[in-house]
Parts: structure tokens; C-alpha cells; sequence
């Protein structure tokens, strides 16, 4: 293990909210972090609450439904959740390229420019006046109006108008998700700045949040080239500062986390401390193993394992799979954090810990 990425891991942590100061409201969660990536709804709504004092999944998805919080297509081809003010400015600097990115795909689908925009005047016509749709109830009116009737078809085309700020998430049906109007969730007009001062704010917010980073983890995150990264960069100016080994970060960090009692973490899938760095991602204590496609369980910064829940009618069920052997306090801190995540569900827990098998 090197001691020098254990700090880095550490410090992002803190940057991410994850240890230390948390947010007050899962709406101040999301702008803090900028975007927080979440094609898996569940799990994005764990993200925020681990970033949140006292987030329940009722009171995330309520913040969701109520369009405190926008969860739609920016900066990858993904979803992320944004708060609604940094919507539209994300996408006036993003949108382009991902619609780049997406465009074998729309010409696969039989997308061209005069079909989708007809089917953004659909779009409209079925949305308006606040009737939020899921998928499924608005592909006949994609149909009708030239789009093949087929629901990865129709999935491009709804990508598209949320690239273009036409659409966002709206309230869920049940546990479906729905479609609405971008100007009738609240999302408000971009800020008047140019391209620039645009990039320059995306590369402050992202190093105060994640940081530190390397250029290629903002280029990965944001989808913009290193060109424009470092325009950015240099137009931020004393707000970022560059250290050794080409890592940038905020000039103005939040406090490091003091040592005290184990913190352990139950990451969710694709969270934003995994996600958003291309270089160190894990700091393994003892073997490594495949802790993105089972969740990682971090103590301290370190990872020590994998975990996974049943989640039934009345308890939850956690296990977790260690690499490497835990103290009492760092066990107890595990426990914790499934205590964490049965109130986050509202449930109560049984935790199972075990070592991987060798």
C-alpha cells in the first residue's frame, strides 16, 4: 500500500463529503458535488444520503419528486443527478460533445435532425402543463410521430432532448421513472458568462469537491478536452492550485477529517469517489479484488473488502466479504454503517461479515 495514495484517497473523501462536514439537505449534497452520477436510481439516492446528515431513501426521493434535485443525461452519456441552477450552464458546456458522442447511435436508431425535432415538438405537446410521462406511456406518440416503435429507439431519442434541456426526470410514478419539461421542474435560466469562465467554474467546483485530481480525471469527468481544461484552469487562477505529481486542487480545501474512532463506508455502485478519477481508485488492505462490481467497503480509506444487501419486506440483510482482517473498532464501524444503511431504507439489519474465500 502506498501511504502517499491512503492520504489522497483520505483527503477525497473529505472533499466528497463523505467524512467530515456533510451536507444539510440532499439538495445542498448535489451542488456541492456538481454531479454525482446515477444511471442506477437506488444506489444514487445511497450516494446522497451517505453525503447528507440524516437522508433517508424516502426523503432523497422526495427531494427528487419534487424537483429539488434534477436527474438527467449532462456531462456523460449517463445519468447524473445536478441541482436545477447548474443544469443548463452544465449543458450549454457539455451537451455538444456527448451529442457527438451519441450521434452513431441516433443514426443507428434512424434519428435524423428533422425526426428529432419533430419529436421534440411531440415532447412537448405530451408533456406540457406539468403531466409528467414515464417511457412507456410516451412511446405511442413517438410512434405516431415517425420514430420507430422500440423502446432502446425511444430511449436515444429521450437522451437527445434531455442533452438539449428539452426534458429531465420528473415526480416517479410509483417506481417508475418519468418524463417532464426542464421549464416546468424549476430549472432555471444559465448564468450570462462565456465558455471559458464556464469551464473555470466546472474545474473549481469539481476540484473542491473531488479533488485532488489530475487533468485526466476532469477530462474523463466533464467530457471537455485537455485544451479547454487548461484554458479553465488558467482562468480560475488562484482559486486552483497545481501540487507535484500533476494533481490540481482548490485553493481553498475543506478541513481534513481528524483522526478519532474507524469510519467505515459502504460505497454504493458507481459512486462519484470511484467514478470520477482514472488514476488511484483503491487503496487495498491485503488482496485486491473486485470491489466495483460488488460495492467496496472502505474503512478509513482503505479498502478491505466487498459488500451486498437482500433487501426483504421488514429487514435488510447485509454481507460483507473481507480481504483483509478487521480490529474490533473497525468492525464495529462496519456495523455502524449497515446501521446507517437500515435506516437510510427505514428497515432493520442483519449484518453477516466473512472472509473471501482464498
Amino acid at each position: 500500500m502506498a501511504r502517499g495514495d491512503l492520504g489522497l484517497v483520505r483527503r477525497r473523501l473529505v472533499a466528497q463529503r463523505l467524512t467530515g462536514i456533510a451536507s444539510a439537505t440532499p439538495a445542498e449534497a448535489a451542488g456541492w458535488a456538481l454531479a454525482i452520477q446515477g444511471q442506477e436510481a437506488a444506489e444514487v439516492r445511497w450516494s446522497i444520503a451517505q453525503r447528507t446528515r440524516g437522508a433517508t431513501d424516502a426523503s432523497v426521493g422526495a427531494a427528487l419528486d419534487r424537483g429539488e434535485l434534477v436527474r438527467t443525461h449532462v456531462l456523460r452519456p449517463t445519468w447524473h443527478v445536478v441541482a436545477p441552477e447548474d443544469l443548463r450552464w452544465l449543458l450549454r458546456l457539455t451537451g455538444p460533445r456527448v451529442q457527438r458522442t451519441n450521434a452513431p447511435y441516433y443514426r443507428q436508431a434512424g434519428l435524423d435532425d428533422a425526426l428529432l425535432a419533430r419529436l421534440h415538438d411531440v415532447l412537448r405537446a405530451e408533456l406540457e402543463g406539468g403531466r409528467a410521462r414515464t417511457k412507456q406511456e410516451l412511446m405511442p406518440a413517438l410512434a405516431e410521430g415517425g420514430m420507430a416503435d422500440d423502446p432502446w429507439v425511444a430511449g436515444c431519442a429521450l437522451m437527445h432532448a434531455e442533452l438539449e434541456a428539452l426534458i429531465c426526470n420528473g415526480p416517479r410514478a410509483r417506481t417508475r421513472h418519468t418524463y417532464a419539461l426542464c421549464d416546468e421542474r424549476g430549472v432555471p435560466p444559465a448564468p450570462e458568462r462565456d465558455r471559458e469562465d464556464d469551464v473555470a467554474e466546472l474545474c473549481v467546483r469539481f476540484l473542491r469537491s473531488h479533488g485532488p485530481s489530475t487533468a485526466k480525471d476532469l477530462g474523463w469527468w466533464s467530457s471537455l478536452t485537455l485544451a479547454d481544461l487548461q484554458a479553465g484552469l488558467g482562468r480560475a487562477g488562484e482559486a486552483v492550485v497545481e501540487q507535484d505529481g500533476g494533481l490540481w486542487s482548490a485553493a481553498d480545501p475543506p478541513p481534513r477529517r481528524r483522526r478519532g474512532a474507524p469510519r467505515a463506508l459502504l460505497l454504493g455502485t458507481f459512486d462519484e469517489l470511484v467514478v470520477a478519477h482514472q488514476g488511484v481508485r483503491y487503496v487495498w488492505r491485503g488482496e485486491p479484488g473486485e470491489a466495483l462490481s460488488m460495492r467496496p467497503v472502505l474503512v478509513d480509506g482503505e479498502t478491505v473488502g466487498s459488500w451486498r444487501r437482500t433487501t426483504g419486506k421488514r429487514a435488510l440483510a447485509v454481507e460483507v466479504v473481507l480481504r483483509a482482517p478487521l480490529d474490533d473498532d473497525e468492525h464495529a464501524a462496519v456495523a455502524a454503517e449497515a446501521e446507517r444503511l437500515g435506516a437510510f431504507h427505514g428497515l432493520p439489519v442483519t449484518l453477516e461479515v466473512r472472509a473471501a474465500a482464498p
